[in-house]
């Protein structure tokens, strides 16, 4: 019974041996963050939403260490998702609103060196998260007190309304395809938008260049408005002298529109008249135009003579010159000095 009792611890020792030595050694990565509060052994660690191990340890980083006065996390993964490769990072997330934080973990690429077990994960390949309430600190408190109404009222509007909230985000990726189809088209537009863009500059340049003299023309469109100001009253007067022309005219041609309308259409007769007088008048001045000058003293000396009378005493106009046939003959006196 003895013996057999020390075979089997032998071989018990011997199985735990061999575990050992076949891998069931752990693999821990340390990784550092600026901070990981709320922390703590036993939270999960994932990658790609599965848990592959857990939280070990959470302690401040020593001050001489890769994140002095951040929080150095150790952690163990499990064999079938070790080693991992430089590349990785690692992310602390809130579990829900309330829940515990867990580790997330993105696996680097495959081309990256194999972190031994026990490596670290270096400041700038982690991310801790963002506490609400620090967030909340950056503001004064005027912001702060805005925003905690504005959430509130957020709450008050949603509530008893999740089954719509979750028919709009069911309805979200089809809008954001058909926004996506919209947004296509626009880019494939682009270049037709580009040259609008261009025509538009363009045309501002254009109205730019042109202010100028638009300018101008206010200034002389301003100007004739303020010399029709200063004639306003004589351009009354003027306009109503107009009226009252027109008025008497159209008083004094009524009942005379058939004269009138018969006058207007004798006219071209009687313009061809004066037209053939004129003819006729101008051969006969173009006669007399040599004797003119005697023609008018003529009859001046006629005008001004009075001791020509008859014997009933009627005054007769007869030529100053005239003789009775026994003076001598004076041809200078009678012909035209004219020459004609």
């Amino acid at each position: 019974m003895k013996i057999l009792i020390a075979v089997l611890a032998a071989g018990g020792l011997l199985a735990g041996l061999a575990g050992n030595l076949l891998g069931h050694h752990s693999y821990t990565l340390t990784a550092y963050f600026l901070s990981a509060e709320g922390l703590t052994q036993e939270n999960d660690v994932v990658i790609n939403g599965a848990r592959v191990g857990k939280v070990t340890s959470v302690a401040i980083a020593p001050d001489n260490g890769a994140s002095p006065n951040g929080a150095e996390v150790v952690m163990e993964i499990d064999a079938g998702s070790s080693p991992l490769r430089r590349g990785t990072r690692a992310t602390i997330r809130p579990k829900g609103l309330l829940g515990n934080p867990f580790v997330e973990l993105t696996a680097g690429p495959p081309s990256g060196a194999v972190i031994p077990s026990g490596g670290t994960l270096p400041l700038q390949d982690t991310a801790s998260p963002v506490d609400l309430d620090q967030v909340m600190d950056l503001f004064d408190s005027q912001t702060r007190t805005r925003i905690q109404t504005l959430t509130r009222e957020g709450g008050t509007a949603l509530a008893g309304r999740g089954s719509d909230l979750n028919t709009f985000l069911s309805a979200l990726p089809g809008i954001v395809q058909d926004t996506s189809a919209v947004t296509g088209k626009i880019a494939e537009q682009d270049q037709q938008l580009s040259a609008l863009d261009v025509e538009f500059d363009r045309i501002a340049q254009m109205m730019a260049s042109e202010d100028t003299a638009f300018r101008q023309d206010i200034t002389n469109g301003a100007s004739l408005l303020d010399l029709t100001a200063a004639h306003e009253t004589q351009l009354k007067a003027e306009l109503v002298a107009a009226d009252r022309a027109l008025g008497e005219l159209a008083a004094g041609l009524k009942g005379h529109e058939r004269d009138l309308n018969q006058m207007l259409r004798k006219l071209p007769a009687v313009l061809d008249a004066l037209q053939k007088l004129s003819d006729h008048s101008a051969t006969s001045l173009a006669i007399l135009n040599p004797c003119m000058t005697d023609i008018v003293q003529t009859l001046a000396e006629m005008r001004s003579a009075t001791s020509y009378r008859d014997a009933n005493g009627n005054l007769l106009r007869v030529h100053p010159y005239a003789f009775t046939g026994t003076e001598p003959v004076n041809p200078a006196r009678i012909a035209c000095s004219g020459g004609g």
